[in-house]
């Protein structure tokens, strides 16, 4: 018998990553972090594992991966597309290898070490020497045919020199160098920024107009080689890795072949420290065993191989100054903090804002204008404020941040605040405010999804008189004349 505390816990963690699953494969956005997210999935891994009664199919860790978009033809994939198991740690890492050797009964390396590249996991298919499929990986099983877009990378040949039949696989991401000229861009032709360039890349391919694809930097590393059944063409992954670079299909150079766990450790700790210098995001470290015979030995778990984990970064953490706390009236009228910062570069992406939730937070954490803080952005999300630094120096004009007691301007209404309730929110029917979020949000690809009025325009059409009423964006043209 399951008690009744971990029934509601294992159906929360399941609600929860389902949720984020639609957000970040469907909506392109997700309210978890990476870390937030594999933090619960394991959590979830071990009640299941505990109380295996439990285990239902519509839960989050008997799948591999999405649903799909409706707006692409789908495209079945040979053998599936799995997702990694991960380790958090040395301690771990030294528990799956140990774990997995004892398996196989031999040691299991050389291993091979590759940066595990944050973007989008696809798969592009050769026949005849010529490139003839491309698909994403979609829920593992069947992903959708991006073939068009994929060809719009340049660096991905459009014919290869082997007359084999081939299938690779790879991941294309997003220039980190590029991102932010990207979205400023997109800003000033009124269109929704991205956050964070792992949805710069995911978005990119999955236009319905391969014009619009081509006009987007991003690029490919491939890491997996297969023949058109879906089988190994070498006994050796590393040697597949040399096996692409002399086809012309573009790998990461920093991949390695490790012998023993020193090497391993060092590998490791090297790219903890220099990740930041790379262009491209990479939230850890990729371990497959090199030979592909002890990899069919293994075999796999359903959803992950048991020949491969991935090692994942800790979020990288900075210190900055907190300079002013101000606040998004949201179209429901509910107040929320957010912190204008001195910029910083986090994972190669300059950060000057970061969420501060609500008032309960803000109170939680002293977090006060003027502060040294701690700040971390986990991969996909605007960055949060951990804490106020250790080394933050307060002096005596520093006080304590109180929330405001009416709506900001042009309202200036009272504001409605429950002491039993986190929220704090403006309650006026004519709140501009609240009108401006409103507009932003139905012309959003969440809403309408109107082209060419992304929030900076309605911004502007708004506060300038041309939009007063939902229903005058479909007059827009008469008032131009």
């Amino acid at each position: 018998m399951i008690p009744i505390e971990i029934q509601k816990k294992i159906k929360d963690l399941r609600e929860e990553l389902n949720q984020a699953n639609h957000e970040y494969y469907i909506k392109e956005n997700s309210s978890l972090t990476d870390f937030e997210y594999d933090e619960k999935f394991k959590e979830l891994l071990t009640l299941e594992n505990e109380y295996q009664d439990s285990i239902v199919e519509e839960s989050p860790t008997q799948r591999i991966g999405s649903n799909l978009s409706i707006q692409f033809n789908t495209v079945e994939h040979n053998i599936p597309m799995l997702s990694l198991s991960n380790v958090f740690d040395l301690n771990e890492l030294k528990d799956w290898i140990k774990k997995t050797s004892k398996t196989v009964d031999q040691d299991i390396f050389p291993l091979v070490c590759e940066l595990k590249i944050d973007g989008l996991a696809v798969s592009v298919k050769f026949q005849n020497k010529l490139l003839n499929q491309a698909s994403t990986r979609g829920n593992g099983t069947i992903g959708e045919d991006i073939t068009n877009n994929v060809k719009t990378i340049r660096s991905i040949p459009l014919k290869i020199n082997d007359s084999k039949n081939i299938e690779a696989r790879g991941e294309i991401y997003f220039p980190i160098s590029k991102f932010n000229q990207y979205n400023e861009s997109r800003e000033l032709a009124g269109l929704n920024s991205y956050s964070n360039p792992r949805n710069a890349s995911s978005g990119s391919v999955r236009q319905l107009d391969p014009n619009e694809t081509s006009k987007r930097p991003i690029n490919i590393f491939f890491y997996n080689l297969f023949d058109e059944q879906g089988k190994e063409i070498v006994d050796s992954h590393y040697k597949s890795l040399e096996i692409l670079e002399k086809l012309g299909l573009r790998i990461e150079k920093n991949s390695k072949q490790i012998h023993n766990f020193e090497e391993l450790e060092n590998y490791i700790l090297f790219w903890s420290k220099n990740r930041a210098k790379l262009d491209y995001g990479t939230d850890g470290i990729v371990i497959k065993i090199d030979d592909i015979n002890i990899q069919k030995n293994l075999g796999t778990t359903g959803r992950n191989p048991r020949w491969a984990t991935s090692y994942k970064f800790p979020p990288e953490i900075v210190e900055t100054k907190l300079n002013k706390i101000n606040f998004n009236v949201g179209r429901t009228g509910v107040l929320t903090p957010w912190a204008e910062l001195e910029p910083i570069m986090i994972d190669g992406v300059k950060i000057s804002r970061a969420t501060l939730h609500n008032r309960d937070e803000i109170e939680r954490k002293d977090i006060r204008e003027n502060d040294l803080v701690e700040l971390q952005r986990a991969g996909e999300v605007i960055p949060q404020i951990i804490k106020v630094s250790n080394k933050n120096l307060r002096n005596n004009k520093s006080k304590k941040f109180e929330f405001p007691d009416y709506c900001p301007e042009p309202c200036n209404s009272k504001l409605l605040s429950d002491q039993n309730e986190v929220s704090v929110r403006c309650v006026s029917s004519s709140c501009p405010n609240k009108f401006e979020r409103l507009l932003q949000y139905f012309s959003s690809k969440k809403c309408m999804d109107i082209e060419g009025l992304g929030s900076k325009i309605c911004s502007i059409l708004y506060k300038e008189g041309f939009i007063n009423t939902l229903d005058e964006i479909y007059i827009l043209e008469q008032k131009r004349k």
